[in-house]
């Protein structure tokens, strides 16, 4: 079973991603910040698919995905997938990187269709062994 983490700063949306994605059949993990999730995704041994918020407060997203980049076995063993309401309002170099990396950006609000495929999608991904 894949796990996921859940990151996200508003609690209903939490919460409703957590039910959603626990019925569909995945272990859930739910974080309200990116320093829960980096502390989650450095203690646990197994891969992960990481569902994040690009709105988390001030630009801790940006911080979050830095030191994801600073940290080659974090980036490499896990999945991510970033979410926001307005692609356009992403920092710069949060969007460089987000390509760079080709981390799919979900809108929401979510097509629940969509937003289950781009995560069985990264799920389907770990399940190939990685090289480095």
């Amino acid at each position: 079973m894949v796990q996921l983490l859940v990151i996200d700063r508003d609690d209903a949306i939490r919460e409703t991603l957590v039910n959603l994605f626990e019925d569909a059949g995945y272990a859930v993990v739910a974080a309200a910040s990116a320093a829960a999730a980096l502390a989650f995704l450095r203690s646990h041994p197994d891969r992960v698919v990481v569902l994040f918020d690009a709105g988390v407060p001030g630009r801790e997203s940006d911080g979050f995905f830095s030191a994801v980049a600073a940290n080659g076995e974090l980036a490499r063993r896990h999945a991510y997938l970033c979410m926001t309401t307005n692609q356009e309002k992403l920092p710069p170099d949060l969007r460089a990187m987000l390509r760079s990396w080709a981390i799919p950006i979900l809108s929401k609000p979510f097509d629940i269709e969509s937003l289950l495929t781009a995560v069985a999608e990264a799920a389907q991904g770990l399940s190939v062994p990685r090289r480095g």
